[in-house]
């Protein structure tokens, strides 16, 4: 995912087998919420998967595995992963970890989270926007692909672990995972600089995805059941220039969709992270970069509505210097106070949390409108369908772009209406303490 960085849910358990193609698939519910969690939560926000809202998401992605320069998957915080003690009070199940445990950590956690949560499905995501480089190294040859795929499944879905601190070894992980999401940022060119490219890569990631999927098959296959694949592609309407929208459509269950950061910091005003849909008065703007232009882009594509799914920012975007005409919003801005050497407001990628519960700038109402307050109000463009928050006097003028309760409402409505396969969002940690988002995330399903 574009950042590094709750998931994860109580589904109703497929009970509908299909054979295709000679293997075995399980149904996928009709609509789904997938919650990114990212393995340095347990430090950046001391969460836990016992502190994530279970009941309201279907899938988990876990964040992050990677690819190295050698080919193969690897761990990104063996610690994090399965080698550190969950104490009592913060495991799922109450029980603590032990030192004669082959599997700790987060992984633990993760079965008890699948086993308090019956049909809880659990993915890993590979890559994301650090940890990409090698992907077209990767995918450049048969063998590269094979082996990769091969090294994955083995890691994690096989889980034969490192051994690390007394914990791993053959198999410790297996029954943790349920697939696997590829986070390829980006190939063909983008990401994060020093990534590795090649023309070649937006025909080489079919090839990747296809290799997957025919491994995966071959191993679900053995296990009589069906292992996931997802990816994560961006927004806007450069999704086909890197991948080939149709065939990646055929090959994968569904495609997770960033549809956020599709302006921020690097604009020359104010604007919304994750517009619903054109504003004409947004000079920065265009209609590919909302939520309904890239849907529309990846629709017209080859993709059918049903392997959609829509990302939503559970962070936000601040700017400060902002000048008051038309409380703030598409005005230039120089963020000169944004040195992230103080508290949430010093930062430029506050979460909704830290807007919620740290600085208690906008409410988080079970129901109702949210509000502004302690210096800020709320304001929405009705031409967007996007809230923002406006402050004349902090940091001489801040705005906040940030979604709540009231946007993700309209995203739910859009899912239904277009019969997209549901809603995603980066990153679940950076929910309110009361998981006022991911309430409203819920209300896509069935």
């Amino acid at each position: 995912m574009r950042k590094l960085s709750q998931a994860v849910g109580a589904l109703v358990a497929c009970a509908v087998l299909c054979v295709a193609g000679g293997s075995v698939s399980a149904a996928s519910p009709a609509r789904v919420v997938v919650g990114y969690y990212a393995n340095s939560d347990v430090y950046d926000r001391d969460y836990f998967p016992s502190d994530i809202a279970a009941t309201k998401f279907t899938h988990l992605n876990y964040a992050f595995g990677k690819p190295t320069s050698a080919g193969k998957c690897a761990l990104t915080d063996p610690a994090a992963d399965y080698t550190f003690k969950v104490s009592a009070a913060r495991s799922v199940n109450g029980t603590a970890d032990t030192n004669s445990q082959k599997l700790r950590g987060n992984f633990n956690q993760l079965k008890q989270l699948k086993a308090a949560n019956p049909g809880l499905k659990v993915l890993i995501s590979i890559g994301g926007w650090t940890l990409s480089r090698y992907f077209s190294d990767i995918a450049s040859t048969a063998a590269g692909r094979q082996a990769f795929a091969r090294s994955c499944i083995s890691l994690f879905l096989k889980g034969n672990l490192p051994m690390n601190n007394g914990a791993g070894g053959a198999g410790v992980a297996r029954n943790v995972f349920d697939g696997i999401d590829i986070d390829w940022e980006f190939p063909v060119e983008g990401g994060l600089p020093g990534n590795h490219y090649r023309p070649a890569d937006r025909h080489n990631a079919t090839l990747l995805f296809k290799e997957f999927r025919k491994q995966l098959d071959t191993y679900g296959d053995a296990r009589g059941r069906h292992f996931l694949l997802t990816a994560a592609l961006p927004s806007g309407d450069v999704a086909n220039g890197r991948y080939e929208l149709a065939a990646v459509g055929a090959t994968l269950d569904w495609i997770n969709v960033m549809t956020y950061d599709m302006h921020g910091p690097w604009d020359p005003t104010t604007d919304f992270d994750s517009p619903f849909q054109r504003d004409p008065a947004d000079g920065a703007g265009s209609a590919a970069y909302t939520v309904k232009g890239s849907i529309a882009h990846f629709r017209g594509h080859g993709v059918p509505a049903s392997k959609l799914v829509v990302g939503v920012p559970f962070y936000a975007y601040q700017y400060t210097g902002v000048d008051s005409t038309d409380n703030g919003l598409y005005r230039p801005f120089d963020n000169a106070a944004l040195d992230g050497s103080g508290n949430w407001s010093t930062l430029v990628n506050p979460t909704y949390h830290d807007l919620v519960d740290i600085g208690g700038v906008v409410t988080s109402p079970s129901s109702g409108t949210p509000v502004g307050q302690s210096g800020f109000s709320r304001h929405v463009s009705t031409a967007a369908a996007e809230p923002w928050l406006w402050n004349p006097s902090m940091h001489g003028g801040t705005f906040i772009t940030y979604e709540d309760r009231q946007s993700i409402a309209d995203r739910v409505a859009y899912v239904k209406a277009q019969g997209l396969h549901g809603l995603m969002a980066w990153e679940i940690s950076q929910d309110s303490d009361d998981h006022d988002l991911a309430k409203a995330l819920a209300k896509v399903r069935p």
